[in-house]
């Protein structure tokens, strides 16, 4: 039974199961099912995942086991009281083109792989939007694959939705970002993904984009890295090219991972404000015109502002190339971009081409070379080939008795704006918003 015959049956008065009847329940979903009363035990599997979620009721509270092939989509607007989680038995074997949630609430998708391969038009993989709230997307592939359209996401979130928890994925070759976020989107983590572009050919953009009024978005222990020659992307972008008061506030970058990345600056702000980047590690960064850290604004009216910015605590590692360019970059024809209030501090330069700068940031413009000494990696960087693997994030591990690890501040000390240190406690799960300690307690 389909969700538009459910609703037509309930016009006429038809009796059907009371909300909540399915809740507590595991029903099992596959390619070679059918959909049918009475079915969804796994050896006698349900077809479709929008029959499965009418199973459900709105009280939600249930499971859906997605068995090997490839499944049809659900529609959008699926929102229930208690998570309803929709998986893979067995991981990434389970696979749809693309996943629209439209004003979904509850939704948990785990293990999926969201291949957008023989697209017919320019449609993003997975698209979280109209108000969406309180979804969870984890342990899943999302790639455009072999569609060939431009101008699509692999990840895009917009138009208001919030508490949305993107984390442990594999996120790579969208023909634009691969994560793109804007519209009023707020209270996002993004945490432990690999994110990557192989084989498309995108310039100009970054992997990860936020622009257009985003704010309270957390991103933590990402790995970033552009692996095609061919791009000129950067990794993370906090604003864009939008017009003045659209910019983006209350950004975090903690813990990441910036690998082989090129091109516009690997971390750059565009138009952002009361944003902290702490305890990342950019490494090869062999950027063709700009630094590894770039302050820009683009927009023709030029009143695109930057400003609270807190570079802390980041090891920038061979950053700059044999071409000698800067660790920060300010270009020359934005001077109004340079935000009035900055912070940077306790950022360990490792450059054996350029000379040793002794007393900090004295110049956040042109800053380049090393302070103290190697960061003392646990792993082989010699190995940081090919398509990113989780073993890059061992390799990039700093040993214990690494001198940098002794210098790492309290953030919570540092004078940052009272926005990013509200955000900062509820991220932790000692503010007021329970959604964060159940994020950070399963």
């Amino acid at each position: 039974m389909t969700r538009q015959v459910m609703l037509a049956l309930c016009c006429l008065g038809v009796t059907l199961p009371a909300f909540g009847a399915g809740e507590g329940k595991t029903l099992y979903c596959s390619p070679r099912g059918q959909d049918a009363p009475g079915r969804g035990a796994e050896k006698t599997p349900l077809k479709t995942i929008n029959y499965a979620l009418t199973q459900v009721g709105k009280a939600g509270g249930a499971t859906v086991v997605l068995l090997d092939g490839a499944h049809r989509q659900p529609s959008s607007g699926w929102a229930f009281d208690k998570p309803v989680v929709i998986r893979a038995q067995n991981k990434h074997r389970a696979v749809i083109e693309r996943l629209f949630l439209h004003r979904a609430k509850n939704l948990v998708i785990d293990g999926l792989t969201i291949d957008r391969k023989s697209a017919g038009r320019a449609v993003n993989v997975l698209h979280i939007a109209g108000w969406s709230s309180y979804c969870i997307v984890r342990n899943c592939r999302i790639t455009h694959g072999a569609g060939g359209h431009q101008n699509t996401d692999a990840v895009k979130i917009n138009q208001g939705a919030h508490h949305i928890l993107i984390e442990d994925n594999e996120v790579f070759d969208g023909t634009d970002e691969e994560i793109d976020t804007l519209q009023d989107v707020h209270d996002v983590v993004v945490r432990r993904n690999i994110v990557y572009q192989y084989r498309i050919k995108e310039k100009d953009q970054a992997l990860i984009s936020n622009k257009r009024r985003a704010y309270r978005m957390m991103y933590e222990g990402n790995l970033l890295a552009n692996l095609n020659p061919e791009s000129s992307n950067g990794a993370l972008r906090f604003g864009g090219s939008v017009k003045g008061g659209e910019e983006c506030h209350t950004m975090v970058a903690l813990g990441n991972l910036f690998v082989n990345t090129t091109g516009r600056g690997a971390m750059t702000f565009g138009g952002a404000k009361k944003c902290l980047v702490a305890n990342n590690i950019f490494v090869n960064h062999n950027d063709r015109r700009t630094g590894a850290i770039t302050i820009y604004s683009n927009h023709p009216r030029g009143d695109l502002a930057n400003d609270e910015l807190y570079v802390v605590h980041n090891i920038l590692y061979n950053v700059t190339g044999p071409r000698r360019r800067p660790v920060f970059s300010f270009p020359p024809k934005n001077q109004a971009a340079f935000p009035k209030k900055w912070h940077f501090s306790h950022n360990l330069y490792f450059n054996p081409v350029q000379a040793v700068p002794k007393n900090g940031v004295h110049n956040p413009h042109t800053e380049t070379g090393a302070m103290f000494k190697d960061p003392l990696f646990v792993g082989d960087l010699g190995k940081l080939t090919g398509r990113p693997t989780p073993e890059w994030f061992e390799i990039l591990k700093l040993q214990k008795d690494s001198p940098f690890l002794k210098d790492a501040p309290d953030l919570m000390k540092l004078p940052l704006p009272k926005e990013l240190k509200t955000f900062l406690k509820d991220y932790r799960g000692e503010g007021k918003d329970p959604w964060y300690k159940q994020i950070n307690t399963k």
